[in-house]
């Protein structure tokens, strides 16, 4: 027997070999599924007769366990019902920490005096001019750039205006 010939006949061996075990990891795996779905079934019939209602219904799943599509939702009373009872109990909370009512719950609103309203809207009107001066100043410089190069795209004249800053830095460090 040839090299060849051998190599071929052990691959072919290696083959059924291979799937010879990858078939008994399927049956395996399905026995180890087949008890589990059996113990499934045992805990939801034993939930099922203490519930008073099949667990199926309960989750939305038919009897042959595939889903219903239909959703269970709370009435208008269920939900009013929950939101007072939990209102009741975050009460309850606060009274035991020893907090005040917010604003929002009937508390006092803080309010702002005149004078401090009116020295907010000055300090923010002082930064808007700041701000819309600088974004002039930029702009302006921008266009005299512009203006140099040629009327010639804004990254040129911005290349511009960094070169001869560097150039002004150079001239006042000598």
């Amino acid at each position: 027997m040839s090299t060849r010939e051998y190599i071929i006949s052990m691959m072919a061996r290696w083959k059924t070999a291979d799937v010879e075990l990858l078939e008994a990891a399927l049956y395996g795996l399905e026995h180890k599924r087949n008890e589990i779905e059996q113990r499934m079934a045992q805990l939801q019939r034993q939930l099922g007769v203490r519930g008073g209602r099949s667990t199926a219904k309960a989750s939305g799943r038919n009897e042959a366990g595939e889903l219903t599509g239909k959703k269970r939702t709370l009435g208008a009373a269920a939900r009013r019902r929950i939101a007072a009872a939990q209102r009741k109990r975050w009460a309850e909370a606060r009274k035991a920490k020893g907090e005040a009512p917010s604003a929002t719950r009937g508390g006092t609103k803080r309010k702002m005096s005149a004078a401090a309203r009116k020295r907010i809207g000055e300090a923010t009107r002082k930064r808007w001019a700041e701000f819309r001066a600088k974004k002039a100043a930029t702009a302006q410089k921008t266009s005299a750039a512009r203006n140099r190069v040629g009327r010639k795209s804004t990254i040129q004249a911005k290349r511009f205006l960094k070169a001869a800053s560097v150039r002004r830095a150079a001239k006042q460090a000598s």
